[in-house]
């Protein structure tokens, strides 16, 4: 499946890190923020790196504390600066590193209406002449390459002569769809992970807008949906990567924010009988449980786990 690999990890060696055995990981990043302006593409979800499922395990060293970064979700407001929303934040374990999702285009100039590159790619928006046709490219997905693959690209968005839509994002297993006349483009699908032993989805991309028309549903995996005629871009679930939904609004209406794209999370699992000796979270939104015979050591937001 697109989007789900597995690296074997180096965690240092030695000294006096003391040794957990034995670990699966999910690291998900912070998912694009929708289009904003008149006419946003979708945000794309955020990269998504995972061993759980395959069946060799890490052995390596974890050096005390071990530090988690997880990313927050790009905010829905156009940067000045760069003329496009902004995208996800990245997430860290290790020394992996999973790249934020691309943020959805927007309306206007080029820079502004093509999808970002990300983990996943934003949806496009739309541009060229008022009076012509023209389409805002999906951004690229897993940017800076890396290996195995975080995502996949964000969908293209459409416009002739009173009729706009956007692209949607891309998800971590299927890219974003293309943006037609009257219907925004659906965010791609997430990946379904059972780390915590139940099937969850995460780094859905966001729905594109459309205008008149019906805006592109979120992919599985948290993405929020696109606004239709005058309506803002759904939020992202938290914690889940998903990309925001593009924004929307007709001839006079009022300017809103894209949707929020979803913060991300990190989520570790080892056998519990490999603990040495008490762990620690923190802060206290992160979470030690039991499934099974294993641990699962639960980021919602970045921390350290302490042996």
């Amino acid at each position: 499946m697109a989007g789900f690999g597995y690296t074997v990890l180096g965690f240092g060696s030695g000294g006096a890190g003391k040794k957990l055995e034995g670990i699966d990981y999910l690291v998900v990043a912070g998912g694009g923020s929708g289009g904003a302006g008149q006419a946003g593409g979708g945000g794309g979800g955020g990269g998504l790196i995972a061993s759980y499922g395959v069946p060799q395990r890490s052995t390596e060293t974890i050096t005390a504390p071990i530090t988690v970064t997880v990313g927050g979700g790009g905010t829905g407001t156009r940067n000045p600066q760069t003329g496009h929303s902004p995208n996800g934040e990245v997430s860290t374990f290790s020394t992996i590193t999973s790249a934020g999702g691309g943020a959805g285009g927007d309306d206007g100039s080029p820079n502004q209406y093509e999808g970002q590159d990300g983990g996943s790619g934003g949806g496009g928006g739309y541009g060229g002449p008022p009076s012509g046709p023209g389409e805002g490219a999906g951004g690229t997905g897993n940017v800076p390459p890396v290996s195995p693959p975080q995502g996949t690209p964000g969908g293209n968005g459409f416009r002739v002569p009173s009729v706009h839509s956007g692209g949607g994002g891309g998800g971590a297993t299927n890219p974003g769809g293309n943006a037609g006349p009257g219907s925004g483009g659906a965010g791609g699908e997430g990946t379904q992970i059972s780390i915590t032993g139940s099937a969850v989805y995460y780094a859905g991309g966001g729905g594109g807008f459309a205008f008149p028309g019906s805006g592109g549903g979120g992919g599985s995996g948290g993405g929020g949906a696109g606004g239709g005629a005058n309506a803002g871009g759904a939020n992202a679930q938290a914690n889940t990567g998903g990309g925001g939904g593009g924004n929307s609004y007709g001839s006079g209406g009022p300017t809103q924010d894209g949707g929020l794209g979803g913060s991300g999370i990190v989520i570790l699992r080892f056998p519990t009988a490999n603990k040495p000796g008490t762990l620690a979270i923190a802060p206290g939104s992160n979470t030690l449980t039991t499934t099974g015979s294993d641990t699962l050591a639960t980021f919602n937001v970045s921390g350290t786990l302490t042996l």
